[in-house]
């Protein structure tokens, strides 16, 4: 797994504590713009925002046909840590954090 974020900041294999540190550091007001992804072999989640204003998430898995996003934009920064770290583990069930709406292009 590769952490990403706005600020050019790429970490293989985060720790808890980093990917808490990096979202807690996003700054949209300041960047412009913010987002962050954790990004594996067959998906990501990804999410965009700051802690002030709230976040945004997205979700992919598998092909680009599978891609969702929150229908809330104001998910706490401890909220998108924890779907990231169990994303990270293996462990998130999207279903169970929020409602989601299917992404078409």
């Amino acid at each position: 797994m590769t952490f990403s974020d706005s600020t050019g900041l790429e970490i293989r294999n985060p720790t808890d504590v980093q990917i808490r540190s990096a979202l807690a550091d996003l700054n949209a007001q300041g960047d412009g713009e913010s987002f962050a992804i954790l990004a594996g072999d067959t998906g990501y989640v990804q999410v965009a925002g700051d802690p002030a204003a709230g976040f945004i998430v997205e979700y992919q898995e598998g092909g680009p046909d599978r891609q969702y996003q929150s229908k809330r934009a104001d998910y706490s920064v401890e909220e998108v840590a924890a779907m990231m770290i169990a994303y990270r583990d293996g462990l998130v069930q999207w279903s169970e954090v929020g409602e989601w709406s299917k992404l078409t292009w």
